[in-house]
């Protein structure tokens, strides 16, 4: 007689942390002894992924003359990078790249001297987001494995940008952007202090992450 045993539903192996057999004589064992031999095909760990990463870091800052200054910055790591001290488990499980642009830039200059008029401009632009290694859905399959069996781009689109919004949101934010002036004041040539003087806190903007497509 043949058993079938089936499992309903969609399991991960990604959340799997044990498994059991267990045999049981539903007779009794001490009125109807019965002897089994069972084989059962084992998981077993032949290897560590030991692949190694990459990373890489850089910045550009211009200074404008005496218009302002702007900076531009960026991070990149790849899969598998990792300090020399991190175990092979501590590694990155997936791809961060990010990239930051900011400056400042005094508005007065195009404006009348006789004004008296000091407006300096702040702004800064950040982003960065995370390509898991695993679907974060489902967590034994590798996101360029599952991306193929989709056959519209919009469907393969949509989920990795799903992945990447739900890695971003579970380590940081994203996304922030910021604007303000940070010191105001109208200082005429004829007065040796400033009649008015006023500040302006920049505003940060938590947007919903932005993910650049490929």
């Amino acid at each position: 007689m043949q058993h079938k045993i089936s499992i309903k539903g969609n399991p991960s192996l990604g959340l799997a942390k044990i498994a059991m057999i267990g045999v049981r004589n539903r007779k009794g064992g001490q009125i109807s002894p019965v002897n089994v031999e069972i084989w059962v095909n084992e998981f077993r760990l032949t290897g560590l992924d030991e692949r190694g990463g990459v990373a890489a870091i850089g910045r550009l800052d211009m200074q404008l003359a005496d218009l302002g200054n702007v900076s531009f910055a960026g991070n990149y790591a790849s899969i598998g990078f990792g300090a020399i001290d991190q175990r092979v488990l501590q590694r990155n499980r997936e791809s961060i790249t990010g990239f930051d642009v900011s400056g400042s830039i005094e508005l007065n200059k195009f404006l009348p001297a006789s004004w008296g008029l000091k407006l300096p401009l702040f702004a800064q632009y950040s982003t960065n987001f995370t390509t898991p290694e695993f679907d974060p859905f489902d967590l034994d399959i590798r996101l360029k494995d599952k991306l193929p069996t989709f056959p519209s781009l919009a469907d393969r689109d949509s989920i990795k940008r799903l992945s990447r919004w739900f890695k971003c949101n579970m380590l940081a934010p994203s996304l922030l952007a910021s604007l303000g002036f940070g010191w105001v004041s109208i200082n005429k040539p004829s007065a040796p202090v400033a009649i008015a003087a006023f500040a302006m806190v920049p505003m940060s903007s938590g947007l919903p992450p932005v993910t650049p497509e490929d």
